[in-house]
């Protein structure tokens, strides 16, 4: 999985988390998910549908609010 990660290193110096998000087609077929590559490879899919975030932030953010 590195390969689709070439920031891990990036990520975990910076003390990020990996989020994935599944996304939806909107109106009709809303039970339908979209696809980000022509082949639909799963490891692409997932790599692409992956967020990193500042879990650090995001706690002093609820603490502060």
């Amino acid at each position: 999985m590195e390969v689709l990660f070439p920031l891990a290193h990036h990520e975990q110096k910076n003390g990020l988390k990996r989020s994935w998000t599944c996304y939806h087609q909107w109106g009709q077929h809303k039970e339908r998910r979209l696809r980000f590559s022509k082949s639909g490879d799963e490891k692409i899919e997932i790599a692409y549908a992956t967020h990193f975030v500042d879990a650090a932030r995001i706690a002093a953010l609820k603490k502060k609010g």
